[in-house]
C-alpha cells in the first residue's frame, strides 16, 4: 500500500478544498460511503477509482499553528508541538487551540496522511486558496503560489488555482 505524505504551509488562509483526482478521471465520485480523513489520515484502500471516481480530501487534517514546518521536520516527530486537528474545508477563524480562538492572521501547517494502493497516476487540484502556500507530496514540493513568510510584511499572496500531476504519486 502506498503511503502519501501532504504537507501544506500556508499563510492567511480562507476556506480551502483540495482534491485527490485519477489522471484523466473527470467525473465527480459515485459512492455513497466516500472516505473522510480522520486524525490526519485518509485511507484509501478500498477505493475503487475506476468506479468510484474523485475523491475529496476533506476531513480532519493535522494542524500546526504558527508553525511552518518542511518534510524533513516530520521525519523526526519528536521535535514537533502537539498535533492538532482542523476540519478541512474551513477557515481556523474562531478555531480554539487551548482554549484560545484563532483570529484570521497567522500562519500554520496542515498535513494529511493518505494511504493508497495500486499504481495509479494521482494528480491533485487545489483551488481557490487565497493567499500564499507550499504543497509536498512525499518529501517534494509539488506545487506553490506566492511567498510563504511568518509576517505579513514578508508574506506574498498569489491566487493561483492549480493541477499538480505527478509520478510522485505512483508507487506500489
Amino acid at each position: 500500500m502506498k503511503k502519501l505524505f501532504i504537507s501544506l504551509a500556508a499563510i492567511l488562509i480562507g476556506f480551502f478544498t483540495v482534491s485527490l483526482v485519477l489522471n484523466g478521471q473527470p467525473d465527480l465520485p459515485k459512492a455513497a460511503n466516500k472516505p473522510q480523513a480522520v486524525n490526519g489520515i485518509l485511507d484509501l484502500a478500498d477505493w475503487n477509482w475506476e468506479q468510484d471516481g474523485i475523491i475529496r480530501l476533506d476531513g480532519q487534517w493535522e494542524f500546526y499553528w504558527q508553525e511552518l514546518l518542511s518534510p524533513e521536520d516530520f521525519t523526526n516527530t519528536a521535535n514537533l508541538t502537539t498535533e492538532n486537528h482542523i476540519t478541512v474545508p474551513r477557515a481556523w477563524n474562531k478555531y480554539k487551540i487551548d482554549g484560545q480562538e484563532l483570529s484570521s492572521q497567522g500562519y500554520a501547517t496542515y498535513r494529511l496522511r493518505i494511504y493508497s494502493p495500486g499504481q495509479q497516476i494521482l494528480g491533485l487540484k487545489i483551488p481557490r486558496i487565497f493567499t500564499s502556500y507550499k504543497l509536498w507530496a512525499n518529501g517534494q514540493l509539488l506545487a506553490s503560489a506566492g511567498k510563504v513568510a511568518v509576517n505579513k510584511e514578508q508574506m506574498v499572496p498569489q491566487y493561483l488555482p492549480q493541477v499538480a500531476i505527478s509520478s510522485l504519486l505512483t508507487g506500489p
